[in-house]
C-alpha cells in the first residue's frame, strides 16, 4: 500500500499534467509553435533515433582517442566498456600502481544544449553511479593484485565536426 506521501504526489501531478493549460502543456505548444513559424520541421522519433545514434558514435570515438592517449602516456588499459549490474565503466585502467576508473564526456563545440564543457556533466549522481560501479568492478575482479591507490578521473572531449577543439583531463576528479 502506498504511503500518503506518494499518493499525494502522483495526486499533485495528475493535476499538473492533466489539463491541456497545465504549464507543461503550455510549453510544449509554445515549442510547436516555433518549429512551425520558424519554418522547421517537427521532430520525430526518427530524427531522435539517428541523433541517438550520432551521439554513441561520438562518445565511442571519444572513448577511442582516450584509450589510445592514455596508453601513449604509458598507462595499461584494463577494461573498456565494463558491464555490470549497475551500468557501464568507460575504461579501467592502471597508472603505475593506481587503478583509475575513468569516466568519459564528449560534446560538440557551441551546442546549443548541454554543458558549456562536456567533462562538466559528470554531476553527483554519475560520480556516485561511478563510484556504485567500481566497487562492483573491484568485487568481481578480486585476482588482481593490490593498488597503492583507487582514483577518479574525469575526461572531457570537445569536436568540432570530426577535429578535437579541446581535451580535458581531470585527476582524482571525485
Amino acid at each position: 500500500m502506498p504511503s500518503r506521501v506518494n499518493v499525494r504526489a502522483v495526486a499533485s501531478i495528475e493535476g499538473t499534467l492533466a489539463t491541456p493549460d497545465a504549464p507543461v502543456a503550455r510549453k510544449s505548444k509554445l515549442l510547436w509553435a516555433n518549429y512551425v513559424t520558424e519554418g522547421m520541421s517537427a521532430p520525430t522519433a526518427l530524427a531522435s533515433a539517428s541523433m541517438t545514434e550520432q551521439r554513441r558514435r561520438l562518445g565511442r570515438q571519444a572513448e577511442d582517442l582516450v584509450a589510445a592517449r592514455l596508453r601513449a602516456a604509458g598507462w595499461e588499459i584494463l577494461e573498456r566498456n565494463a558491464r555490470n549490474r549497475h551500468g557501464e565503466l568507460d575504461l579501467v585502467a592502471r597508472d603505475g600502481r593506481v587503478l583509475v576508473f575513468v569516466e568519459v564526456k564528449a560534446g560538440r563545440d557551441g551546442a546549443a544544449l548541454g554543458p558549456e564543457r562536456p567533462v562538466v556533466s559528470v554531476d553527483f549522481r554519475k560520480q556516485r553511479r561511478v563510484r556504485r560501479l567500481a566497487t562492483a568492478w573491484i568485487g568481481d575482479h578480486r585476482n588482481l593484485p593490490r593498488y597503492e591507490e583507487i582514483r577518479f578521473d574525469a575526461i572531457g572531449v570537445t569536436y568540432d565536426g570530426n577535429r578535437v577543439v579541446d581535451y580535458e583531463h581531470i585527476e582524482g576528479a571525485f
